[in-house]
């Protein structure tokens, strides 16, 4: 275990269980016909692909959580 904040803690949440695209923080924006990235409601940009937008997701993960990001 390590020591850590609630908030800490809960940036290693998982993916929720709706999820459709298989990734955390990725969705379909039905309007642009686009993969859609977001972290703590701030908008990473829209995609051509899902893996696209995890990369960018990933990405600012790690800069915004450190060792405390989960990608799942």
């Amino acid at each position: 275990l390590r020591v850590c904040t609630h908030q800490q803690n809960n940036y290693n949440r998982g993916k929720q269980s709706n999820n459709t695209s298989g990734y955390k923080g990725v969705c379909w924006d039905k309007q642009k016909h686009k993969w859609r990235a977001t972290i703590n409601r701030k908008h990473l940009g829209l995609f051509d692909s899902a893996e696209e937008a995890h990369r960018a997701y990933v990405n600012a993960a790690q800069e915004l959580h450190g060792e405390f990001a989960n990608f799942g």
